[in-house]
């Protein structure tokens, strides 16, 4: 398995314009030493050379960052079914492979979806420089008469100090701006659902049954929409994984990904991965170092935590 990141700094920082006056001496000093050391990147996995078994590695995107890791589940050769295992399910040779394309229109697609995506805005406030923004994705998980409910990740609207942000706004399809309250969230699984009230949204479907999925199948991905240049992307699934051990101490409910080659970047972070239907298979959290492709929380997975935290609702 190729190793894998948790992408904590997926979220856009930007600090707060009228701080940036205040600490304009500050930040130019900051500039020169970024320019020196050759600027920021994200935290990433990375192969260890010469491993024949690749391990996994996370670091959380803070100044004294550490770094954990485990021993990854090797690729089997057989095509057995990956539930109850730690393997990936290459599929069956017996399949269609045209119930299975391996390209697609990703731009139609993301067409035909955008009224289930939106923009997640949360404010980060610190006592010595004001606050910062955090910028990620959601998905429109269900509505239920005035109100919408969106799926993120955790660290989206999570604050340094591990409590979530008192104020988050999310932005919709339409282009406004609505506040968002935190209904639940699971910092062990990396999940978060907000209530906003919007009638103007509609419920993405969540395809949880993937036992037909395969190595290959064309998925896209969507990120930050009316902010990122190129918000749409696209590849291929590479495998799903079940009880693996995810690196980060702190993510201990995870112990299941779908790894793909879909070229995520910043702002990804709690968008969702589609197939060819436009359904949601997994909303995305992590990107790989140095390869094209990324890590997304499966969708059942996602659907069983997020209906926990609804709860009630």
């Amino acid at each position: 398995m190729i190793p894998l990141s948790r992408w904590y700094n997926l979220p856009m920082k930007r600090a707060s314009w009228p701080l940036l006056t205040r600490f304009l001496a500050v930040a130019l000093v900051a500039l020169a030493l970024a320019a020196a050391i050759g600027g920021c990147s994200l935290p990433s996995f990375s192969p260890h050379a010469g491993s024949t078994s690749p391990s996994l590695s996370a670091s959380r995107d803070t100044a004294a960052a550490t770094t954990t890791s485990t021993t990854a589940p090797k690729r089997p050769t057989s095509t057995s079914d990956w539930r109850g295992t730690s393997t990936i399910r290459r599929g069956s040779s017996a399949t269609s492979a045209a119930a299975h394309p391996t390209t697609g229109d990703a731009k139609a697609i993301a067409a035909r979806f955008k009224q289930s995506v939106v923009l997640v805005t949360a404010v980060e406030e610190t006592n010595t420089t004001g606050y910062f923004e955090l910028e990620g994705t959601g998905v429109v998980y269900k509505t239920a008469g005035s109100y919408a409910y969106i799926v993120t990740n955790n660290h989206v609207i999570e604050r340094s100090d591990g409590s979530a942000s008192r104020r988050i706004r999310v932005t919709l399809p339409s282009g406004s701006t609505v506040s968002a309250t935190v209904v639940g969230r699971d910092p062990s699984c990396d999940l978060a659902v907000l209530k906003v009230k919007s009638k103007r949204v509609t419920p993405a479907t969540f395809r949880t049954d993937l036992s037909q999925v395969q190595k290959g199948d064309f998925v896209v991905a969507i990120g930050k929409p009316k902010q990122l240049k190129d918000p749409v992307v696209s590849g291929g699934i590479i495998g799903l994984y079940r009880n693996i051990t995810y690196p980060d101490p702190a993510l201990t409910g995870i112990d299941e990904v779908i790894e793909s080659t879909a070229p995520l970047v910043k702002g990804f972070s709690g968008g969702p991965l589609l197939d060819y239907k436009g359904r949601v298979i997994g909303i995305n959290m992590a990107k790989f170092e140095d390869q094209t492709g990324g890590i997304s929380l499966p969708a059942d997975f996602v659907v069983n935590v997020a209906d926990r935290l609804l709860g009630g609702y």
